[in-house]
């Protein structure tokens, strides 16, 4: 996890959006990507962390590892019902960051929809198709977009928060298999849907 998910969530999402304590931060995608991201997010303290997501099994585990709140966006609005989350603590109609983790047009296009003034939208999934860029929208909004790869700077700083028991991403863990169950585990991890696995760990003997 120190090789990918968790250096590219951080620094293509927690970092380059400049999460800051007390910020109301949505993450769009709850997989594996996602998951880390809500993680790193954590250790800056924001005020409210947001998971939006189809899947309701991805998004009660997003709840056990810290989300305050979450939203399937195929049952109700996500824009409303973050207006809804947030009345009581802020003005602005909206997230201060929205962190996109999945890579398709709908969730880039929630990431439009939710972001409120000045707020800052950090892309990290990888894109196949063109997007819609609301820039009509979005330029008197003062809105900060930003992508990239990742390079894996941040990953001493992670292995620190992990040995200070700041950062647990053990918790995506979902199922674990002895090396001999290599195939067994290879069929569960390919099929998340089915199984719910987030990360599958095989041990050695």
């Amino acid at each position: 996890m120190l090789s990918d998910i968790l250096p590219t969530s951080n620094e293509v999402g927690v970092i380059s959006a400049s999460i800051e304590k007390g910020d109301i931060v949505a993450i769009v995608g709850a997989g594996p990507v996602g998951l880390s991201a809500l993680l790193n997010a954590k250790v800056r303290e924001p005020s409210q962390l947001i998971m939006i997501d189809v899947d309701e099994t991805r998004l009660e585990l997003a709840k056990r590892l810290g989300a305050t709140s979450t939203i399937n966006p195929s049952k109700v609005n996500a824009l409303e019902n973050i207006t809804s989350l947030t009345k009581d603590v802020t003005k602005k109609p909206g997230v201060d960051v929205a962190i996109e983790c999945v890579g398709i047009p709908q969730t880039f296009q929630t990431c439009q929809d939710i972001i409120a003034p000045g707020g800052r939208i950090a892309n990290v999934g990888v894109h196949g198709k063109k997007v819609d860029l609301q820039l009509q929208d979005l330029w008197i909004k003062n809105i900060r977009i930003t992508t990239g790869l990742v390079s894996a700077y941040s990953t001493l700083a992670l292995l620190k928060d992990i040995t200070d028991g700041k950062l647990k991403p053990e918790v995506l863990v979902t199922h674990r298999f002895k090396l001999d169950q290599f195939e067994e585990a290879y069929d569960v991890f390919s099929n998340p849907a089915k199984t719910g696995a987030i990360k599958v760990l095989v041990e050695a003997e």
